[in-house]
């Protein structure tokens, strides 16, 4: 029975998955799982154990007889394997996101596909919306009797939305509540005293 297994660091035996040793790694002969005794032969590229992120610039890096090539190129040893569509990819090649590596074919099909949640292409700002709202209407005061509410509504609502990739603080969105709550709070004061 043929396994092709992803890089993760260590081969689990076919049946009771468990991390098979590496005394087990092609033999002719093959041997047993020492927790299941199901007998195996495994067989991997010496890449396998390697640092994905250390790349090896000197000869080694040139595919030999015993050492797997890239996909996309050749020539380079392949220090992984992709987790989409496991082809052997090179450090050159191989793109990290989510703590799997893919290859640039995989990569541009999850976009294409949008089933890669964790790659971001764009993002909403809620935080500056909110402080748009409550302070760029300011230069015509009227405005603000619906803005305010709409800004403090933004600065609740989107509270632990993802901020921009960039921004450290939440400075933009406490400034645009106590801003829009101030507003709000001189809304009522003047139709207080225009109800009085």
């Amino acid at each position: 029975m043929k396994t092709y297994v992803r890089h993760t660091g260590h081969v689990p035996c076919p049946e009771c998955q468990e991390p098979l040793p590496r005394l087990l790694f092609n033999r002719s002969d093959g041997g047993e799982c020492p927790h299941c005794n199901t007998r195996i032969l495994v067989s991997v590229f010496p890449a396998l154990f390697a640092d994905p992120k250390q790349e090896r610039v000197t000869e080694n890096n040139r595919q030999d007889e015993d050492q797997a090539g890239c996909y996309f190129h050749p020539h380079k040893v392949a220090a992984l394997s992709c987790a989409g569509c496991g082809l052997f990819l090179c450090l050159l090649c191989e793109t990290e996101i989510g703590g799997r590596h893919i290859c640039p074919r995989c990569l541009e099909n999850e976009i294409k596909e949008q089933s890669q949640t964790k790659l971001v292409t764009h993002r909403v700002l809620y935080e500056q919306m909110a402080f748009a709202l409550a302070f760029y209407p300011l230069i015509f005061p009227f405005v603000t009797l619906f803005t305010a509410p709409a800004a403090l509504f933004v600065a609740v609502r989107y509270w632990k939305a993802p901020r921009s990739l960039v921004s450290t603080s939440r400075w933009r969105t406490i400034v645009a509540i106590i801003g829009s709550i101030l507003q709000i709070l001189g809304w009522l004061a003047i139709f207080s005293g225009a109800l009085s």
